[in-house]
């Protein structure tokens, strides 16, 4: 609210700076949040979104038009490459699928696209990527340079600071930190790509909560703690992982072990974002998979991670089960004891299975 008319009138015409005339512009916190992003980001330019993929939305939406093309990187979020293929496409928007090989990206060179889209750690195989040299090759075929930084942050790595045009953020992950909402950002060092999201941002309606901005301002204070903790307990769980025969492949940032034996393992980063996936040795069907988890004591089961609370994710096809677990606030001890009653209990059971006569099977 304004105190008079002509205060409002210059507020009304302005979308990209407060005051803002209209609660859809943005709040006091939701600037707040927006301020302190863009600080620890080292961004001129922020803006809040209420879900992660609303801002991975209102960003190609708004930097891509009809007839243009998106290369999208090979393993980013599943829903990012749902909505450039869904969405995108019937927009008459071309997307075009880049694969990486040992780091480095292959085939860029020649790529007739406006916009470049990265994830680091890739989303299924956690690779870490040689931003800078992909960032400075990409920039030299003039494409825009959109990152997504969620699962890295910044304690890890800025990539403006190497030349990307847009940093993209699920904050809900380990920005807020506590599982209990939902909210995004974009940071960029460019007004003119500001502007070009803003506007798609204000037109789509994709207005952020204070109350969500507020839960990711107390988030930003704790990160570094609640990261720390998370690395630290993470590569403890690795190293016990990895020693486990029942356990075929372990995955995490920029780290790849398979039968006992280490693959990859690169340590650029100062702090282990707390995401593992692990590949059982044997597939598990949906009833053993619920067997399993029933004896977590520590791990609940969901989607998301960042969280203080720690999560499980079991996926079974393709001949394979594999489970992706989030380290939370706990410690490696208590999920390595979850995943070692689990896997006690199935043995348990399999070996009462194979006592019971046939026919006692089939009634």
């Amino acid at each position: 609210m304004f105190e008079c008319y002509a205060d409002f009138k210059e507020a009304a015409g302005n979308w990209y700076k407060p005051p803002y005339s209209y609660g859809v512009f943005g709040t006091e916190t939701v600037q707040q949040f927006e301020q302190e992003m863009a600080s620890h980001e080292g961004a001129e330019y922020a803006l809040a979104f209420p879900s992660g993929m609303a801002a991975i939305a209102a960003t190609l939406g708004g930097l891509l038009s009809k007839d243009e093309t998106l290369a999208l990187q090979k393993d980013v979020y599943s829903i990012t490459e749902d909505y450039s293929e869904r969405y995108l496409g019937r927009m008459g928007i071309t997307t075009k699928t880049i694969d990486f090989d040992d780091q480095n990206l292959t085939g860029i060179s020649g790529v007739d696209a406006k916009v470049l889209y990265l994830e680091s750690p890739t989303y299924n195989d956690y690779k870490i990527l040689d931003l800078q040299n992909i960032i400075d090759d990409a920039k030299s075929e003039g494409m825009i340079v959109v990152i997504d930084n969620s699962l890295a942050t910044f304690l890890n790595v800025k990539p403006l600071d190497m030349g990307a045009d847009a940093v993209i953020y699920s904050a809900s992950k380990h920005i807020c930190g506590h599982g209990d909402a939902l909210l995004g950002c974009v940071m960029t060092n460019s007004e003119e790509i500001y502007k070009q999201i803003r506007d798609h941002q204000i037109l789509a309606g994709y207005v952020t909560s204070p109350e969500d901005a507020a839960l990711g301002l107390r988030g930003l204070e704790t990160l570094r703690v609640r990261m720390s903790h998370q690395s630290s307990e993470t590569e403890k769980l690795i190293d016990a992982l990895i020693n486990m025969p029942w356990i075929n492949e372990v995955r995490a940032a920029g780290f790849f072990a398979k039968d006992g034996k280490i693959i990859n393992e690169d340590k650029s980063f100062e702090l282990t974002p707390g995401l593992i996936s692990i590949t059982l040795a044997d597939e598990l069907d949906d009833e053993q998979i619920d067997l399993f988890t029933r004896q977590f004591q520590t791990m609940k089961i969901g989607y998301g991670w960042g969280s203080t609370i720690s999560l499980a994710l079991p996926k079974t096809g393709e001949g394979k089960t594999s489970i992706r677990i989030s380290v939370g606030m706990d410690t490696a001890d208590s999920i390595l004891q979850d995943l070692d009653s689990g896997h006690e209990t199935l043995q348990a059971n399999a070996a009462i299975q194979n006592t019971i006569k046939p026919e006692h099977k089939k009634g």
